[in-house]
């Protein structure tokens, strides 16, 4: 199966770079997938055509403009051609039924286009600084071995899910935060948290889960 992964820009010394980590991609390995870089300059649909589902990483911040707000001065945005292909390998998967997997940026970026909103700055620090966390997976979640469990993730954000876009929901929480979300109708699964970080058995589970989605 073919999954395809959006790039992200870098500027550096004066120079655009554009890349994708390779964690995302030995994670997809892991579960045998085949990756494709969907390339932000470069984007054509036909390679869209090529791929099973899709994987949004994570990134710098969505352009608040998204949910008609004004950008936070702590926001870090990236070249607005990002979001655009963000938001447009999105839709596509959505009108073509294929599947998606979000993380961290691609969580938000998720609830954004169903038209919820964001915290621009947690004040807190509480989910700032890539530490082990605990995330409680909820009683009505899809995880049924998992429900009213808490289960080691990470932390390393400095936004969050606010109002919770249309169809949503959500799996798991952890200091307030939504942590992972799927929508009750589309093909999706997503977590506010590295998942590509992290070889657990709960890891195990959202992977093997995005997996039956790709093969629905």
């Amino acid at each position: 199966m073919k999954i395809g992964v959006v790039t992200r820009i870098l500027y550096e010394d004066g120079v655009e770079k554009e890349f994708v980590n390779t964690s995302y991609l030995k994670m997809l390995n892991k579960y045998s997938f085949t990756p494709i870089i969907i390339s932000c300059h470069s984007y054509k649909e036909e390679v869209l055509d090529m791929c099973d589902g899709f994987l949004l990483p994570g990134g710098d911040d969505i352009d608040a403009r998204y949910f008609e707000q004004e950008n936070h001065p702590s926001n870090v945005l990236v070249s607005p051609i990002v979001d655009e292909v963000d938001f447009k390998v999105l839709d596509y998967a959505i009108r073509n039924n294929k599947a998606v997997l979000g993380i961290c940026r691609g969580l938000q970026v998720i609830n954004v286009f169903f038209k919820g909103t964001l915290v621009q700055d947690i004040l807190d620090q509480s989910h700032k600084n890539n530490k082990e966390d605990k995330m409680l997976v909820l009683s009505s979640s899809r995880f049924t071995s998992f429900q009213n469990k808490e289960v080691v993730i990470n932390s390393f954000h400095h936004q969050k899910i606010d109002k919770l876009g249309e169809g949503l929901m959500v799996e798991g929480i952890s200091n307030d935060a939504i942590e992972l979300i799927t929508h009750e109708n589309y093909k999706l699964i997503a977590s506010q948290y590295h998942l590509e970080k992290l070889d657990n058995e709960f890891e195990k589970e959202v992977m093997q889960f995005f997996v039956a989605l790709t093969n629905q």
